[in-house]
Parts: structure tokens; C-alpha cells; sequence
């Protein structure tokens, strides 16, 4: 016959049953008139005990009237005892704290072998077993356990209670934004070669748990990066359902003007640009506070989410080398930057439409069915060209004669030359770092204005191919550079990579960038006609070279 195996909630209920039916014989026999005895002689036989045990549960049950007074006392060891000598737990505990201290992620087997090697080297014997080894190590102070695995802060973390869960009360209250860089190598688009892996922004809506946007690059995040998200995040997706050739069947109706933007300490979550936009848009900024990750907790559990689904993919580099193993990331890898990101919009639209657990229903359906999806839907910016310029870098610079001095460059345009402008005055320039080759002013009125380069020969670059070529600038010694002495430089970069670009996986990666960017900045940018508030195009910038690609380098800063 096989052995039943022991259930500790059967156990327990059978022993609060026991209890109850004790404290009824109990009851029944004290309501009874004196003297007791014959009434307890008769439950004794009725229940097959003892007289003296029936005596015990009155006497308890006297002095505390409660059916766990009467519960069965479990034989063996009472709770907290130590089966084994002082010695050989001081033996159980100096491994556990050495072995967790030296090894963080140690398994068990490891912890096992410390204590046999502490026991016979001071002569202990006979050692402990692996299951009393086993208990002792379970039986530590969890917060101190977590603090030796994994370190001071993250146990400390793990060990704090959530008092009070992070909420909204409808959807787009409230939105949190983060970046991951992901698991997964993309290859270039024409020879198929291994790239490097892409950044991915996110932004999810607390309430309904949807995913509302997102901005998929090659860059580090940036202050454009996260413009690029918002955007995303506030207008329809149908633009992009279409870009990327998804079936019309398939949709993603999460958008609309959101109330407040929740995001962690990160450098380009504390932009000037970032808060000023939002500012022009009514929308709150919100902090996680220092040492409350839990608060970032909805958006960091999806980009789990989102990263479990992305170790399905060829050419992963899963969560950590051990998990990676012997398989080769690089060499397996097989989609490129446009197969990546279609893959991500159609699993972003799985994920919006799977049952989630917390809420016990769709993402989608949660946001849809919500009294005031409609309302929120309809809240989208007039001009959304507007909307995205709100939210690029900005500087205060002084009018000039000749133009606007900005990244040690001219740029001018007879809009600058007002009455409300006058030379000498200061006005807010805007521009994306992308695409330096102009900027853009937004005028009292509300109206904007391109400002293109003084020099209508000079072609596109990125500020960080700008200031890439300011320092190699100096490195040669050059003491003063100057606008034209800039754009050699640029030009002889540019040479050197085309010539490069089959020779390293760096130079091979930098051409990715360049193509994938140009491609971002004419698909990914809002059209300029859309509302009637649009871009005011100037004559003077169409006699500028827009013929030359966009590179990109290592690292954006800005």
C-alpha cells in the first residue's frame, strides 16, 4: 500500500474540528446540575477517553473559554527546539554565513559540503544530515538571509512589506515610462550580419496595465527617446500599425492626453526638456521616491514580461551568461531592426489583449470598458507635430546679425528679425538632437518656425557626430575650431566609415545606426500639416543639402 502523504492544512483542520467538538462536550457537561461526575463519567465513554482528560479540558477550558484552548497537543520536539549539541549548530550557522557571504546564488550541495568540512575539522561527529542542514538554513532570519544573497540594499528591499500598493482610478491617470536595452541581437538589413542589441522605451497605463506606447532605437535613452515614447503614448497608433504592414484586423486603440507621467531618477527623466513639456501640456511629472523601487513596480514587471517573451527569439542573450550557456548569441541571431520591432508591436498587442491575472481581464478590455474611455480616446493633441517639438531639447540663445549661434553654428532665418525680436534679444530655440541641421522656434503666438543652417551647404549631421568631431578636433591640437573647420571633420569621419564598415563589428554597427536613424526621422516624426497650427517651412532651407544620412556613434548625450 502506498504511503499517504502528510497535508498540513488536512491536519489542521481535523485538529480545530477536534477542538470544537471538545469544547460542545465541555459546554454540555458544565450546564448540567452538580455534581459533575456522573455526566463526565458518561462523556468519557461516549468519546472513548479518560475521566482525568475530560477533567483537563474543563479546567482549560475554564480559564480560557476559547476552542483553541482545546486543541490536540502534537507529540514530538515543541517549536523552537534544538535536536542537535550548541556545537554543531555553531557549525551550521558559521557555514551558512560564509558560504552566503563569498557565494551569493550558492545552491544548496555547497552549503552542505562547508558545514561536513567545519564539523570534521573541529571533530565533530557524527555531522549533521541534509535535511537538518536544510531547516537550520531556513530557519534564518529572512532579511539577513536576503542581505548575504543578495547584498545590503536588494534584501533590504525584499524583505520590506508593501503597505499600501501604487494605483490610478481610471485609465491615462496615471503612465509609467521606463527603458531596457534588450535581450537580443538584431543583423543588418541587406548582408545579415550580427549588429549589436537595441534599446526599447515603454510606457504602461497603471489602471488598466495596457501598454500605450513605446520608441524602439539603437540609441542609449535620451531626452529624445523619451519625446519619442510620449508621442507615441498621446496619438492613435494606427500610423504605426500600417508603417510596420500589420493586418488591419489586428488593432491597438490605447492612446489619448495622459494626467501624470511616473518615471524612475534617471538622468533623461530629469531634462529640462522633459519637464518643460509636460509643463506646456498639463501633464504632471512624478518621481519614484529614492529606495522605493516598488513604486516603478508595474512598469518593471512588464519589461520582464516583455524580455521573457524576447528569449524565444533567435539570437537572444537571455537574462545572464549562465542562462546563455554555450549558445551564441551573435551568430544566431536573425532578425533585423524592422523584423524586431514588428515582432514587438504584434506582442505588445498580445500581451494587451491576454488575460492579466491581477486585474482578471485584458489590458485592452480593462481601458475600453472604463466609463471614460471614450473621453480619453478623444484627447489627443490638435497638432501633433506641436506636441512633439514640445518636448525636444532647448537653449536661450541671443539674436544676432548674423543669425544664432548654437554647437558653434550659424543659423538664420528672417523670422528671427521682428519687432518682438529685435538683435539682441534672447529667444528659446528647440532642435532634435537627431538632426541638428536646423532648429525650431515657437513663437509667442504659438506658431513654428524652422530656422536652417546660415550656411546652406553644410549637410545633416547628429550633435553627437558634432561633438565626436570636436574632439578629435582637439586631439590634434587644434586650438580654435571654427564652423567650417567642424564639417571637414565630419566629412573625413564619414569618409572613414564607409571605408570601415565591412572591417569591425563597431564600424559595421555605426552604419546600422546611420541608416536605421534616417529611417526613424522620416516615419517617426509627426506630420507637420496635421491641425492648423503647422510648421511654417522657410524658403531659405530648401536650398540646404538634405541629401546626406544622419550617422550616429557610440553614445548619445544630450
Amino acid at each position: 500500500m502506498a504511503r499517504e502523504t502528510f497535508d498540513p492544512i488536512d491536519q489542521e483542520l481535523r485538529d480545530w474540528e477536534a477542538a470544537s467538538h471538545r469544547a460542545k462536550i465541555v459546554e454540555n457537561i458544565v450546564r448540567q446540575p452538580r455534581p459533575l461526575r456522573p455526566h463526565v463519567e458518561r462523556a468519557a465513554k461516549e468519546n472513548s477517553v479518560s475521566e482525568a482528560m475530560i477533567y483537563r479540558w474543563i479546567a482549560a477550558y475554564s480559564k480560557c473559554p476559547e476552542v483553541k484552548t482545546l486543541l490536540p497537543k502534537r507529540r514530538g520536539p515543541k517549536l523552537g527546539h534544538v535536536g542537535i549539541r550548541p556545537e554543531m549548530e555553531d557549525a551550521i550557522e558559521e557555514a551558512i554565513r560564509e558560504v552566503y557571504t563569498k557565494h551569493p546564488k550558492v545552491k544548496f550541495s555547497k552549503l552542505n559540503e562547508a558545514v561536513l568540512a567545519i564539523c570534521r575539522k573541529k571533530g565533530l561527529s557524527p555531522c549533521p544530515s541534509r535535511t537538518t542542514i536544510r531547516r537550520r538554513a531556513a530557519q534564518i532570519d529572512q532579511e539577513l538571509k536576503n542581505k548575504l544573497k543578495h547584498g545590503p540594499k536588494k534584501g533590504k528591499h525584499l524583505s520590506t512589506p508593501i503597505k499600501k500598493p501604487y494605483t490610478a482610478d481610471h485609465p491615462m491617470q496615471v503612465v509609467q515610462f521606463d527603458h531596457t536595452l534588450c535581450d537580443v541581437f538584431i543583423v543588418d538589413e541587406f548582408d545579415r550580419s550580427s549588429l549589436m542589441r537595441p534599446w526599447l522605451t515603454l510606457a504602461i497605463d497603471v489602471y488598466s496595465r495596457c501598454i500605450v506606447g513605446y520608441y524602439l532605437a539603437l540609441d542609449p535613452p535620451s531626452a529624445v527617446s523619451v519625446a519619442m515614447a510620449v508621442v507615441n503614448t498621446v496619438l492613435p497608433k494606427d500610423d504605426t500599425l500600417s508603417r510596420l504592414h500589420i493586418d488591419n484586423d489586428l488593432k491597438w486603440p490605447c492612446h489619448g492626453k495622459y494626467v501624470s507621467s511616473h518615471h524612475d531618477n534617471a538622468r533623461e527623466f530629469r531634462s529640462k526638456a522633459l519637464q518643460l513639456g509636460c509643463t506646456q501640456n498639463d501633464i504632471n511629472l512624478i518621481f519614484r521616491p529614492p529606495g522605493k523601487p516598488h513604486f516603478g513596480g508595474h512598469i518593471e514587471r512588464l519589461m520582464g514580461t516583455i524580455m521573457g517573451e524576447v528569449h524565444l527569439l533567435p539570437g537572444t542573450t537571455f537574462s545572464n551568461t549562465q542562462e546563455r550557456g554555450e549558445y551564441n548569441s551573435e551568430e544566431k541571431s536573425t532578425l533585423s531592426f524592422a523584423d524586431f520591432e514588428k515582432w514587438l508591436v504584434l506582442q505588445i498587442i498580445i500581451y494587451n489583449n491576454r488575460i492579466h491575472r491581477a486585474i482578471s481581464s485584458s489590458p485592452q478590455s480593462r481601458f475600453l470598458l472604463h466609463e471614460r474611455s471614450s473621453e480619453i480616446l478623444q484627447n489627443t493633441p490638435i497638432n501633433s507635430f506641436s506636441f512633439f517639438v514640445s518636448f525636444l531639447p532647448y537653449e536661450a540663445r541671443t539674436i544676432r546679425k548674423e543669425g544664432i549661434e548654437i554647437f558653434k553654428t550659424f543659423y538664420r532665418s528672417d523670422v528671427l528679425y521682428s519687432p518682438k525680436t529685435p538683435i539682441g534679444s534672447k529667444i528659446i530655440v528647440r532642435y532634435d538632437p537627431r538632426d541638428i541641421s536646423k532648429l525650431y522656434y515657437v513663437s509667442p503666438e504659438g506658431q513654428i518656425y524652422t530656422i536652417p543652417l546660415a550656411h546652406a551647404g553644410h549637410p545633416k549631421i547628429s550633435l553627437h557626430e558634432h561633438k565626436a568631431a570636436i574632439r578629435a578636433l582637439k586631439k590634434r591640437g587644434m586650438g580654435t575650431i571654427d564652423e567650417d573647420t567642424i564639417y571637414r571633420a565630419i566629412e573625413e569621419q564619414r569618409d572613414l566609415l564607409k571605408k570601415a564598415t565591412k572591417t569591425t563589428n563597431k564600424m559595421r554597427n555605426l552604419a546600422a545606426k546611420l541608416g536605421i536613424r534616417q529611417d526613424q526621422l522620416a516615419r517617426h516624426i509627426p506630420d507637420k500639416k496635421n491641425g492648423p497650427n503647422p510648421e511654417k517651412e522657410l524658403p531659405s532651407e530648401t536650398t540646404s543639402n538634405q541629401s546626406e544620412p544622419i550617422s550616429m556613434f557610440d553614445i548619445e548625450e544630450w
